[in-house]
């Protein structure tokens, strides 16, 4: 380090001469107008060979060439008058001793520039960094792992005695360019620094990340499920299927698909969109959102995202879709998105008699296997599993719905193949159990009582004629049950037997019934009209006797006689009437007559 830095002391003590000769022939030509010198002569040449090659300079021998001209020229130079300034305006030179200056100067100070290169990954392919003068390069080094000079634990280089001016005396721009040798890794570089300070070459790893999804269809041999919802078991064979599928791309649609929308059988009641949306997320924090479409195979890829962290580690991508109504999405590390199809079903409870106060329903499933036995063959076996168990009450109104549960399962084959779901409830003694339905509508089960039941027993009778037979119905609390026809043939009787004695909210029924054809309390058939009387009860069993109605006969007027008249006897009642009326109308004519003369006077 001493010795270079008396070598740098010498060459500044060089320059100090060399631009004090050149002042003092300025000033001799100025002075002396009409000689000429010639300065080719007299000039002093200091040449310094190309140092552009850090390795190819030899300083030592640099000055003592320098020095050696200098000897040859034995200048003798009276400095007593002279200065030194530091600002070359004050220093009026010619055109070619400013050039020879500034040529002197640009080929005397020289700087070195540092570069760095930096890997957030603990693999670091080579590097070529090439040294750049106004664009043009100079130098070039390939920075490998193992082969780092200086510092071993670093990747690092200088590039050394690089003039600082060029021959016109402008500073030189120093730049870089780069080129990672990895022909099967993408990166992102970012160049900081200077050629003061140093370069820092700054490289992250790239990757892409791909998306695959595929519809209820996935070539590999599964487990199909477990309860509630199932969920595909990639275990085995299903990792390496899964895996080769990722890497060939082009084969990809033997790997993963849809389900045969051309078979009605296997149609999904569920439609499948035009396209999805997924969302990316690093560690867990999303960063980036695509839609990948049916229309490009549901194939897409986040491209050039970095594989390691600023610490170092590698980054977690995962990858989520936006929830679509009707299926339910199972992810692989691979950024294959598999949708299953889900489906709803509904199942109600109904009771015909005294209701329990519970009943658990299961929901079951049915899917098939194939398996090779010992001797090679092909052993097909149907295998029922439960999904779930619910308690139905009146609490819920006895109905439940099994949501999200899968539509298809994964065959052996790798074909898609739809579950087949049925009901079934904890028997219950003394109770029969009816199940109607499907996966599709629902499921309906009817408990019907078998233990508190009635019979009623039921007569015809008859009072006086009768017909040929009656149609009798039994009535539950005024709604009607059955009904029975009644002749000869059964002798008029008839049992309506094992009956609810209870209804549905365990209150007792109460049974009637009446005769087809009677109103308020008469049947008429043809020419025959009968009084019907209903007498008994449930528990006794009901007779209906039907009274043949004999009108009364009618009571006939008694007939009309002509009677003589009655001589009515003299009395003398009827002049005594007259004369009362004669004496009336007398009065009045008198009183009219005594008024009129009144008035006249």
């Amino acid at each position: 380090m001493r010795e270079r830095q008396d070598k740098r002391r010498v060459s500044l003590v060089l320059l100090v001469v060399l631009t004090v000769v050149l002042v003092f022939g300025q000033a001799i030509q100025s002075t002396y107008a009409d000689s000429e010198l010639d300065l080719n002569k007299t000039d002093v040449q200091i040449s310094t060979p190309d140092t552009s090659k850090a390795d190819n300079t030899n300083k030592d021998e640099l000055n003592q060439d320098n020095e050696d001209q200098l000897k040859e020229k034995d200048i003798q130079l009276d400095l007593s008058n002279s200065r030194v300034v530091k600002d070359s305006s004050d220093i009026s030179l010619n055109n070619t001793s400013r050039k020879r200056v500034t040529r002197a100067i640009a080929e005397i100070e020289k700087i070195d520039i540092s570069v760095k290169a930096e890997w957030n990954a603990p693999y670091y392919p080579p590097i070529t960094v090439n040294l750049m003068a106004n664009g043009e390069q100079k130098d070039s080094v390939v920075l490998r792992y193992g082969e780092i000079q200086n510092d071993e634990s670093d990747l690092r280089h200088v590039f050394r005695n690089f003039p600082k001016y060029d021959d016109d005396g402008n500073e030189i721009e120093y730049t870089i360019t780069y080129s990672i040798n990895d022909y099967w890794t993408k990166y992102k570089t970012v160049v900081s620094g200077n050629a003061q300070e140093g370069f820092i070459v700054k490289s992250v790893q790239l990757r892409d990340v791909n998306v695959n999804k595929a519809w209820n269809m996935i070539i590999v041999r599964i487990t199909p499920g477990r309860p509630s919802p199932a969920s595909l078991d990639f275990h085995g064979l299903a990792l390496n299927v899964m895996d080769h599928a990722a890497l060939n791309t082009n084969d990809n649609e033997n790997a993963i698909g849809n389900v045969d929308e051309g078979d009605e059988s296997m149609k999904s009641k569920r439609e499948i969109p035009d396209f999805i949306t997924v969302h990316l997320y690093a560690d867990g924090q999303e960063i980036a959102s695509k839609k990948i479409y049916k229309s490009d195979d549901w194939e897409g890829k986040f491209e050039d995202v970095p594989q390691y962290a600023e610490d170092g580690h590698i980054i977690d991508y995962t990858v989520k879709e936006e929830p679509l109504p009707g299926y339910i999405a199972e992810y692989r590390d691979d950024g294959i998105i598999i949708n299953r199809s889900i489906i709803d079903v509904p199942v109600e409870k109904k009771w015909i008699g005294k209701r329990k106060d519970k009943i658990d329903v299961t929901l079951y499933r049915t899917y098939q296997t194939e398996n090779w036995d010992d001797e090679g063959n092909l052993v097909r076996e149907t295998i029922d599993e439960a999904v779930e168990t619910v308690e139905l009450n009146s609490a819920n109104n006895w109905k439940h719905t099994f949501k999200d549960v899968y539509e298809f399962y994964i065959s052996d084959s790798g074909q898609p193949s739809k579950y087949k779901y049925y009901v079934k409830e904890t028997e219950i003694t003394g109770y029969t159990s009816t199940v109607t339905g499907n996966q599709d509508d629902g499921y309906v089960i009817t408990n019907e009582n078998n233990v508190d039941r009635v019979s009623i027993p039921v007569e015809k009778k008859w009072n006086g004629d009768s017909l040929e037979s009656v149609t009798v119905k039994l009535f539950a609390d005024g709604e009607e049950v059955q009904e029975i026809e009644l002749n000869k043939a059964n002798n008029w009787k008839h049992i309506f037997a094992n009956l609810q004695k209870y209804d549905n909210n365990n209150n007792e029924i109460k049974y009637t019934v009446k005769e087809v054809g009677e109103d308020n309390g008469y049947l008429e058939s043809g020419d025959k009209r009968f009084k019907v009387l209903y007498d008994g009860s449930a528990d006794s069993g009901f007779t209906i006797l039907n009274d043949k109605f004999i009108p009364p006969a009618p009571k006939l007027p008694e007939p009309k006689t002509k009677k003589p008249p009655v001589p009515k006897p003299n009395t003398g009642d009827e002049n005594d009437f007259k004369m009362l009326i004669a004496l009336m109308f007398s009065s009045a004519a008198l009183r009219l007559s005594i008024k009129y003369r009144y008035k006249n006077k």
